[in-house]
């Protein structure tokens, strides 16, 4: 193992940068450095290129720096923009993409949630088309605009802890997280207008204690949380000591339509249950069952928890999915071929540094 990186990696706080070493503990204070500490180590051990400088941010607006050397890696940005510096670094790794479509389709599928959903999408649509006409302009102009990669989000509470079989675990399904996203007071308004986040949770607990009080002899470890801050600071080994003991993970949406939980169900071999997501290469074909409805979930959950030989071979899936696609180990080789494939290109022109 080497002793140090051999590319510098700096995070990006709104008031200031600081170096990091993804060989090192995660950061106190940016969530996620421990999943991408090892998918950067990963990468390092596929990639021969040295003296890049990696910024990880969730600014899509502005870097410390930019040029040739320089790879953004960024963490958050949920319209999907595309960042306003792609063609002036490297390349661009994105966790959100830069495009999305209206999924789940409310005509096709309608539900409050679906449709509220579909009207935050089209205002993120909105969102998005001053940097996607920018960067269609540019592809007039240019032939070598640098590459933007979508990852993974990754995990953002959990530890190693001792894998259990299947047909070891404790809980037939687990839950915990927020409803509301935000604690404490509110404006008036937000009492009567629920974001797209509510109204699917609101309506998955409503679902999942009807399916609890219909059948108790399951075991439905339901912790509803306050906030969204108040989900992610539950301590690290319990929630992934939780995470281990449960066969079926339920996996609502979040302020947008993707969530660490479904990487965190995956790594600890759950079966997700999910809502609509983005088409991306780590989503397309995974092995997670479906609800258009949460009112859809306790039918599905009953009968995949009825059917022994279903449940394993679905447990196995979901794990060999996280091997082979979303581990840290996957997503650092991802990254690495997509840095290697700029090695040929055209450097970013000095013009376009300023």
């Amino acid at each position: 193992m080497p002793s140090g990186p051999r590319n510098d990696y700096i995070l990006c706080f709104p008031d200031r940068t600081e170096r990091w070493s993804p060989y090192g503990p995660p950061h106190p204070h940016w969530l996620r450095t421990a999943y991408f500490g090892r998918v950067f180590q990963a990468m390092e051990r596929h990639l021969d290129l040295e003296g890049l400088t990696v910024y990880l941010t969730a600014d899509e607006r502005t870097l410390p720096s930019y040029g040739p050397h320089v790879v953004a890696v960024l963490q958050e940005d949920q319209p999907s923009r595309v960042p306003a510096y792609f063609d002036r670094v490297r390349a661009t790794f994105t966790c959100h993409g830069i495009r999305q479509s209206i999924r789940p389709n409310p005509l096709r599928e309608p539900s409050l949630p679906n449709a509220l959903s579909a009207g935050m999408q089209l205002l993120n649509w909105g969102r998005r088309l001053p940097g996607r006409l920018r960067r269609a302009g540019l592809q007039y102009s240019r032939d070598d605009l640098p590459p933007i990669y979508t990852i993974p989000l990754g995990y953002a509470n959990q530890v190693e802890v001792p894998y259990r079989r299947i047909e070891d675990r404790d809980h037939d399904l687990f839950f915990a997280g927020s409803v509301a996203h935000l604690d404490g007071s509110r404006p008036a308004w937000r009492g009567w207008v629920r974001s797209p986040k509510r109204a699917s949770r609101e309506r998955m607990v409503d679902a999942l204690r009807a399916l609890q009080e219909r059948r108790p002899d399951l075991s439905l470890a339901l912790h509803i949380r306050s906030s969204f801050r108040a989900a992610v600071s539950s301590p690290a080994a319990w929630y992934s000591e939780q995470m281990m003991k449960a066969r079926i993970c339920p996996i609502p949406r979040g302020t947008s339509l993707e969530s660490f939980r479904f990487f965190e169900a995956l790594r600890a071999g759950c079966i997700p249950i999910v809502e609509a997501l983005p088409s991306r290469w780590f989503y397309d074909g995974a092995p997670a069952l479906r609800v258009s409805d949460w009112r859809e979930a306790p039918a599905l959950i009953e009968a995949l928890l009825g059917d022994t030989a279903r449940l394993r071979d679905r447990h196995h899936a979901v794990r060999e999915w996280w091997r082979t696609t979303c581990s840290e180990e996957a997503v650092g080789q991802y990254m690495a071929r997509g840095l290697a494939a700029t090695v040929d290109a055209v450097p970013v022109p000095t013009s376009s540094l300023f």
